[in-house]
């Protein structure tokens, strides 16, 4: 199995390689399924550049999702349902939203992270342009939960920590969706409607029964930057909530790997450069440290050309080498495919020598029209661009 751009998948050759839900739980496109042009321009429509893809040359390589696909969907399915609660409450003085299936929600998930402790971080990361608030929550509750752990967090904060994250982006139910997917630059007062859903999300928070401060916190400061130059407040980082640092970086980088209808999305490799860029001036850096060791930047199923000219698709990912991932390769220097006796493997920790120069979105290389090469220089200099258009 691996993973291909929509754009770039023959019509007719190829079945789909996992099954794609929406945050309800609803099966869009099931496993199996032949991918005919339809079905490639209706995912491109709702937003998913990327799936998983049958291929016989990767037959036996397996995509380990950290989190079942059975525990995301019960989760995405509360906080879809809960969710949609929030508007119908404005303007009253209590939100009848239930603390405690939030709660039982983050027990399932730090109990599979533990079961996955020793392993890289990853997501089946499909989102559709219309479920992205949803499932942004639960990338992002994951994500923050990995950091909890490697910072070996008690219980009691992990649970407060994964109840912040969920709930972090709880006030844009309250922002019009037109708005919050404007195809288009926005104006300063669009701007300053959006930025509010922090003050908003705290207010609907402290309406929700027992919620704990400390997550309630996280809605208000998770876009409070470490120079000062974030929102609502301009706190600089050592007055910016523990919870709230971790959920920025989880945030960020969340964000930029999800397409959206005013900006393309980046791939994850791209993404870690511009977290790792932004680590001291914008995100607490020694948190972006313990994201770096946990997030895989190629994802098991990703295509890669390595310095060598080798080009193969990344078989598994280490944790603390996540930049060294074990390619299994399918073309050799000179560009020539190898037979299936040919095919050989490289685990690039045992090869220091060699990197990955690029990752190729198309099934064959050669029909890559631009191939996509990591520039950290770039990716620092546009770092607080990207990151301050998170919002």
């Amino acid at each position: 199995m691996r993973i291909a751009n929509v754009k770039y998948i023959p019509p007719g050759l190829f079945k789909l390689g996992l099954n794609i839900y929406d945050a309800a739980g609803h099966l869009l496109l099931a496993k199996g399924v032949l991918l005919t042009q339809k079905y490639l321009d209706r995912l491109y429509e709702l937003g998913i550049s990327e799936v998983y893809v049958e291929d016989s040359s990767t037959s036996d390589i397996e995509i380990k999702e950290t989190i079942s696909p059975e525990t995301k969907r019960k989760v995405l399915n509360i906080i879809t349902k809960e969710f949609n609660k929030v508007s119908s409450f404005k303007g009253e003085k209590r939100v009848n939203i239930q603390t405690k299936i939030f709660q039982e929600a983050v027990d399932s998930l730090l109990e599979e992270l533990r079961l996955n402790k020793t392993a890289a971080l990853t997501l089946v990361n499909l989102k559709t342009f219309d479920d992205y608030t949803y499932v942004h929550s639960f990338n992002v509750t994951v994500y923050a939960l990995m950091i909890g752990l490697d910072l070996y967090l008690t219980e009691e904060k992990l649970k407060k920590l994964g109840l912040g994250a969920i709930f972090h982006d709880i006030g844009k139910m309250n922002i019009p969706s037109e708005l919050l997917n404007k195809d288009g630059p926005l104006t300063n007062e669009e701007y300053e409607i959006i930025k509010n859903h922090t003050i908003e999300g705290y207010e609907i928070l402290g309406k929700i029964p027992n919620m704990p401060a400390v997550s309630r916190h996280v809605a208000l400061s998770h876009h409070e930057r470490c120079d000062g130059k974030g929102y609502p407040k301009g706190r600089t980082c050592e007055k910016i909530p523990l919870f709230s640092r971790i959920v920025a970086v989880a945030d960020v980088y969340d964000a930029l790997t999800t397409e959206r209808p005013y900006r393309k999305k980046i791939l994850p490799h791209e993404a870690v450069e511009i977290v790792m860029a932004s680590a001291g001036p914008h995100l607490d850096f020694e948190l972006v440290k313990v994201f770096e060791k946990r997030i895989a930047p190629y994802p098991i199923g990703t295509t890669v050309k390595l310095t060598t000219g080798e080009i193969g698709v990344v078989k598994d990912v280490k944790y603390g080498f996540t930049t060294r991932p074990t390619v299994k390769i399918l073309y050799d220097k000179n560009g020539r495919k190898l037979s299936q006796d040919e095919v050989y493997e490289i685990d690039l920790i045992n090869h220091p020598s060699i990197l990955v120069k690029e990752v190729i979105t198309s099934i064959d290389p050669k029909d890559m029209p631009k191939a996509i090469y990591v520039n950290v220089n770039k990716h620092m200099d546009n770092s607080e661009k990207r990151v301050r258009r998170n919002i």
